[in-house]
């Protein structure tokens, strides 16, 4: 029992994980912090101030130079979102990924909107509702939450065979 005792010792000291620096995550999310609130924010406020003009959409009918402006406001701040994140994710890690592509889901929200009016169908707009929502929630939460100065590393490499 006694040996059983001190080779877990052992082995549970073998088991600890390397902890390394995650520099470059902290160092993004500090450089990209104010300008992902600035986008996540304006986001939101473009949103909530859009029901107003929706309704007047609604009411009149035909495209009016306000519908135009939320539509080009939403393109504009995912550009913003472009140029801070750039235009792969996978080349250019952030910690705010949920918030890069924010604008994109609140114009496709947007869209899906103008369009029931003429298709009825709330399934997809409730869809494109939802789907901006998680990604909101998602980003406040990156926004909160920034990254841990030290990450653990591990040493288990594992090679995946995708020819058999």
């Amino acid at each position: 029992m006694r040996y059983m005792a001190l080779f877990l010792v052992m082995l549970s000291t073998t088991a600890v994980a390397k902890t390394v620096p995650n520099t470059k995550a902290v160092e993004t999310y500090k450089n990209q912090l104010e300008e992902t609130k600035r986008i996540f924010n304006e986001t939101q406020s473009t949103l909530m101030g859009a029901t107003a003009v929706f309704d007047m959409y609604k009411n009149l009918g035909y495209l009016t130079p306000e519908v135009v402006a939320v539509s080009r406001h939403f393109l504009l701040l995912d550009e913003d979102a472009k140029k801070l994140y750039g235009q792969n994710l996978l080349l250019t890690p952030t910690p705010f990924s949920s918030c890069a592509t924010l604008p994109a889901a609140a114009y496709s929200y947007w869209m899906a909107r103008l369009s029931s009016l003429k298709t009825d169908n709330v399934k997809a707009v409730n869809a494109q509702g939802e789907s901006y929502i998680k990604q909101g929630k998602e980003c406040k939460f990156a926004i909160n939450n920034p990254p841990p100065s030290h990450i653990e590393e591990s040493d288990d490499v594992e090679i995946i065979d995708v020819t058999q």
